[in-house]
């Protein structure tokens, strides 16, 4: 018999219209009711509200009842990644692979989305929590933001849920193999400054409305992009043979995943190739170990 409870993670979802986007729906990722003191998490039943209520976005936005998608946090939590009382317990511990595959197929689906889509980090975005953010067009973060990154080494799992893919198309190879090996063993993670300075966020803003306006602007900078341009290949993400993102996806999307055997694809092997902090590789190492998991070097 199972002893985890989950403290399912709702999603609030309202329409706002803007006058440069027009209707936005705008999902808010919130905890249960009566617990708002607790950050929203991901365990099995609140992944599959996260992810259902972003798939009835991207339906409604394929239906044309809506322009743009934006995700959002309450009080000063984004997403806070996996519910880590859930790994406590083999029994929820099993749910951990469906949950995978579930954050991969909405990775997917969102590639084909026809209006582009925003996260703004209005706090804490960790693990799965900035993964889900990693699969918007643009993010923003509001000023003095802290507890951006990916810890998952140190708590000696995987950053599964697209870290190991889709930030390197955000920040490059070389950062992100940091982002995924040395900082959780160095306990270290990104403020909402230092995350643009990364090129994780592409703006600051101070709440939604800001956030809004400045991807209104990124969006309008991005209307002359010929979509026959783009040319992401993205069931790579959960490690299958890609087909062609479809037509009607939205134009200024940049590919997730560098074409095969071109000079972007060496990239990653060549930032996995150069030294990092042997001494924090190995703590981080003997952390996992005791937990009987993979090596950090097992991310990739």
């Amino acid at each position: 018999m199972s002893s985890y409870t989950e403290h399912v993670t709702r999603v609030v979802t309202e329409d706002r219209e803007h006058p440069g986007l027009g209707t936005v729906a705008v999902l808010t990722f919130a905890p249960p009711e009566g617990e708002e003191r607790r950050p929203a998490t991901l365990g099995p039943r609140s992944i599959d509200a996260v992810t259902g209520a972003i798939a009835a976005a991207l339906d409604r936005a394929e239906a044309g009842e809506i322009r743009a998608i934006a995700l959002t946090g309450t009080g000063r939590t984004f997403l806070a990644g996996a519910d880590l009382s859930m790994f406590a317990d083999p029994t929820a511990a099993e749910n951990v692979r469906a949950m995978t595959r579930a954050a991969h197929d909405l990775q997917v689906r969102v590639r084909t989305s026809p209006v582009p889509i925003l996260a703004h980090l209005n706090g804490v975005a960790l693990g799965g929590g900035l993964e889900v953010a990693l699969m918007a067009d643009v993010r923003t973060a509001a000023p003095g933001v802290r507890g951006i990154g990916l810890p998952e080494t140190s708590l000696g799992i995987l950053p599964g849920w697209g870290g190991t893919t889709l930030l390197q198309s955000v920040v490059g190879a070389e950062t992100a193999v940091r982002m995924i090996l040395e900082d959780p063993a160095r306990d270290r993670q990104l403020t909402a400054e230092k995350a643009q300075e990364a090129g994780l966020v592409d703006e600051i803003a101070a709440d939604l409305d800001e956030a809004l306006e400045q991807f209104a602007a990124l969006v309008a900078a991005h209307v002359d992009v010929d979509e026959t341009d783009t040319d992401v290949v993205d069931p790579a993400v959960v490690g299958e043979t890609a087909p062609a993102e479809a037509a009607g996806a939205w134009g200024g999307r940049a590919p997730a995943l560098p074409a095969a055997d071109s000079p972007e694809a060496e990239e990653p092997l060549d930032a996995l190739d150069a030294p990092h902090s042997p001494a924090e590789t190995r703590r981080a190492w003997a952390r996992g170990s005791r937990r009987r998991a993979p090596p950090p070097s097992a991310a990739p």
